[in-house]
């Protein structure tokens, strides 16, 4: 019996003298914390397993303002006590909401910073919300954020440090003009899924060249169905190295590209598509980038009177070998799409690029058919000064660009009928009457072209559109 009292009385001791150490584990922790951290709470508790609860907090601290209505932080309870180091073994946070402020001036590096002072196992985030500031401007906020990483605060990262991931929103300043928007992102392991993607403007057509000292494109886009396949990326000494897709593909896409051309020209040379690819610096790779069901307007307004517009509509795109890795550059990019523009037409378009060419090498492979030529006065009429009537049976472009493009145009035309403008926009009724009478209601012509220059402070959308333009001057006028 005295045997078990002294057992019983011995564990009680232990209890005891553990209970103790929490409770002043406790003091100490909390003491250490308050010193190190700005922290304001209603209630500040450390469990027997060692377990810390926060309550109601609010922490600010070099631009950070955070406030969360609980935090559990399960830590490594010795090495915080007796270390200079926080070893956290899991942290939950739960209906949190960041404020977090850009410095305007960068600090230098210290290695030995408060962060470099902590450890984090496991992190598990619900209900975040945030808002990042900089210069007094909104430039990003995430709604609903639900998340649980592993080794948040590594050096090297990569897609099997995400237990999972999803947001409800996330929105983005891309420029001065510009706003990217997600809707209902949820990760998985082998990719992710996004809703709906926009990019917006707070700005009109009317009145987004106030903001601007140069020609840009303003940009609205609405896509749905965005699904990223097989994705991977990686971070290595907290810089990321690579970025890989095995498949992206959209559902469906409505975009307007519009240009106001009444402000000063951009004349910065740009670089080929080629070269933004090769500047990066991480490896990027998508096996294929497939678009269907979509609609794209191009529009550009030449002057206080003339605004031109081309519509691609039943816009289906695939894109394959999107990557700049040098292991593989006898894979080059293909483009290959299908559109229409008007009732009943078709127009089918491939590209083969090289992007690891130093000038902009492409070929071109254009065909079409059954085209109503009044659906491309809307940009030939602002634009060249004549507008058609009649059908286009057939077109057919081939391109090869280094630079420089030559190939050949082929045209069969049938019913046409030509009309031609002045830089106004008045019909000049006599010149388009005696066009008419030279000119064969019924073509059907191949040309080659031998020579149309690459205007480097151009696209290359805007190098195909002048090749096009060259046929169809030549054969026309």
């Amino acid at each position: 019996m005295k045997k078990k009292t002294k057992y019983l009385f011995s564990i009680l001791i232990i209890l005891g003298v553990y209970v103790a150490a929490i409770i002043i584990a406790e003091y100490f922790i909390e003491k250490k914390v308050n010193t190190e951290y700005d922290l304001k709470y209603s209630q500040f508790n450390l469990s027997l397993t060692t377990n810390l609860k926060v309550e109601d907090l609010h922490f600010v601290q070099d631009g950070i303002d955070l406030k969360a209505e609980s935090i559990k932080v399960n830590l490594g309870l010795w090495s915080t006590l007796f270390s200079d180091k926080t070893v956290i073994n899991k942290v939950d946070l739960h209906n949190a909401k960041l404020n977090y402020t850009i410095p305007q001036e960068k600090k230098s590096k210290n290695s030995n910073s408060k962060s470099s002072k902590i450890d984090v196992n496991h992190i598990y985030l619900e209900k975040f919300n945030a808002i990042i500031i900089k210069e007094k401007d909104t430039i990003a906020e995430i709604a609903n954020a639900n998340f649980e990483l592993s080794d948040p605060l590594s050096e090297n990262f990569n897609t099997s440090n995400i237990d999972f991931f999803s947001m409800d929103e996330l929105h983005f300043r891309l420029d001065k003009i510009q706003d990217l928007s997600v809707y209902n992102f949820d990760f998985a392991k082998n990719g992710f899924d996004i809703d709906s993607l926009h990019i917006d403007s707070d700005y009109t057509k009317g009145n987004y060249i106030n903001q601007l000292s140069k020609e840009k494109d303003l940009i609205m886009m609405k896509s749905y169905g965005l699904h990223f396949n097989d994705f991977s990326f990686d971070v290595a000494s907290k810089k990321l190295s690579q970025i890989a897709f095995k498949n992206i593909a959209i559902d469906s896409s409505q975009t307007l590209i519009y240009r106001d051309k009444t402000i000063a020209d951009d004349e910065s040379v740009k670089e080929t598509y080629g070269q933004k690819l090769q500047n990066l610096d991480f490896d990027l790779s998508i096996d294929e980038l497939s678009v269907d069901n979509s609609q794209l307007t191009y529009s550009e307004k030449l002057n206080q009177k003339k605004t031109s517009e081309i519509v691609f509509k039943d816009l289906s795109v695939t894109l394959r070998n999107f990557h700049n890795l040098k292991e593989k550059s006898d894979e080059q990019m293909k483009l290959i799409g299908s559109l229409s523009l008007s009732q009943s037409s078709k127009l089918d378009v491939g590209i083969a690029y090289n992007q690891f060419a130093d000038l902009e090498t492409f070929q071109l492979d254009l065909n079409g058919k059954s085209i109503n030529t009044e659906s491309l006065n809307q940009i030939m009429k602002p634009s060249m000064n004549f507008g058609l009537g009649g059908y286009f049976k057939k077109i057919n472009a081939k391109m090869v660009a280094n630079n420089n493009a030559r190939g050949t145009f082929d045209l069969t035309a049938k019913d046409l009928e030509l009309t031609i403008y002045s830089d106004s926009g008045r019909e000049k009724k006599i010149m388009s009457f005696m066009a008419n009478k030279l000119l064969n209601n019924n073509i059907s012509e191949e040309i080659e072209i031998e020579e149309v220059e690459r205007n480097p402070t151009k696209s290359m959308w805007n190098f195909i559109w002048n090749y096009i333009k060259s046929g169809l001057t030549k054969i026309l006028l």
